[in-house]
């Protein structure tokens, strides 16, 4: 979340909202950047950039994770191409001492991805990075396009790849059944 300076809500305060992951890492909490899925599609990935640089710039005795996407590459179908995209982010927030964030990748649900495909692009976007990541598995309740997302066991093979870097997954479904 950030803070605003104006009533629409565009003009981000850039030194209200650095104010307010200081106050929030005084605290005891991380902070969590650049995942909020309003924030994220509507904002897009220049200011996410430019949050998760800030954020690391504050150096947060609590830490600080964000969203890995695709979104500074114009939208692809070509899962490889999708892959290096998200490897590219997972490494920018490493590199900037953040936890990143796989977030969901709309393309494979759109596309009908199979089972396998969820896996290989996953598989590929951690050979291309480095260090921790978490996975996000947001539910169709936030983004419609989702539906049918991690088909099959793909889930848990994709958690399975690789125990050591893959620390967890953050949960959104607004479903008590599957969480």
């Amino acid at each position: 979340h950030v803070v605003v300076s104006d009533a629409a809500g565009k003009q981000i305060n850039w030194m209200g909202t650095d104010a307010q992951r200081v106050f929030l890492d005084a605290q005891g909490f991380g902070i969590a950047e650049a995942m909020d899925t309003a924030q994220r599609f509507e904002l897009g990935w220049e200011v996410a950039k430019q949050l998760i640089t800030r954020t690391s710039s504050l150096n947060l005795a609590n830490g600080f994770a964000a969203g890995a996407s695709a979104d500074h590459v114009p939208p692809t179908t070509n899962l490889d191409e999708l892959a290096t995209a998200v490897a590219w982010q997972v490494n920018f927030i490493s590199e900037r001492g953040g936890l990143p964030v796989i977030l969901p990748m709309p393309q494979l649900s759109q596309t009908n991805a199979s089972p396998d495909e969820y896996v290989r692009v996953s598989s590929s976007i951690l050979e291309q990075s480095q260090g921790p990541v978490l996975l996000h598995w947001l539910g169709e309740m936030f983004l419609p396009s989702l539906a049918g997302y991690f088909p099959d066991d793909s889930f848990l093979r994709i958690m399975q790849l690789d125990p050591q870097r893959i620390e967890g997954v953050k949960i959104s479904l607004l479903n008590a059944q599957r969480e």
